[in-house]
């Protein structure tokens, strides 16, 4: 399984044909990827002013939108691996384990939040950190403390990655045994048609 977790940072093109494309919801600013799926975002709302108040609000429900679009992503991915709608309980619970990690930076502050599925289509959201940014070179200890920050989210991207990994692995194990149990099932009757009794076989057994 693919590790190392990547950002990217999408230019103005990427972004404005973003949604047009195979990816998930709504253009970001950053794009966290692991193993070839989209497992969380980021948005620079930009600096805290009168003016920015309404875009702060509309990209932060943007933000939540995209979170729970890449989570929708998985459990799709997993109905076509797995072959069938409702999933089996063991991998619907796999799913609801899965978090979705994102941030908003809003003038000199970062919000750290996880997107949770509570049940089907009920989504919950939970502000685990927020932390400020250096303002100035010597101001070490929101450095430090913001690296901190930064090393959680990572640790739950790899998170994010590594179960959903193992949920789309488990939809495909599921799908080989429901049709590994069907050829057997068909072995199983053909067997029974072919030892058939016939009446020779039962003349030979009342003479005895």
């Amino acid at each position: 399984m693919e590790k190392v977790i990547r950002m990217r940072m999408p230019d103005r093109d990427e972004k404005s044909s973003r949604s047009q494309s195979g990816q998930t919801g709504k253009p970001c600013d950053f794009i966290f990827c692991g193993n070839g799926d989209e497992i969380g975002i980021g948005e620079n709302t930009g600096p805290m002013h009168k003016d920015h108040y309404k875009k702060s609000v509309t990209d932060f429900v943007d933000v939540i939108k995209v979170a729970r679009s890449q989570h929708i992503n998985f459990q799709t991915k997993c109905i076509e691996k797995c072959g069938c709608n409702p999933l089996p309980s063991d991998i619907e619970n796999a799913l609801k384990s899965i978090l979705i990690p994102f941030f908003q930076v809003i003038g000199m502050k970062i919000r750290f939040y996880i997107l949770i599925q509570i049940n089907g289509d009920l989504y919950g959201m939970w502000e685990w950190s927020s932390q400020d940014l250096p303002k100035k070179d010597d101001d070490i200890i929101t450095a430090v403390f913001l690296c901190k920050k930064f090393l959680i989210h990572r640790n739950l991207h790899n998170r994010t990655a590594r179960i959903n990994q193992t949920a789309i692995r488990n939809s495909q194990i599921f799908r080989e045994n429901v049709e590994n149990t069907k050829v057997v099932r068909h072995v199983k009757k053909s067997i029974k048609l072919s030892h058939i009794t016939t009446p020779k076989a039962k003349r030979g057994s009342s003479k005895k």
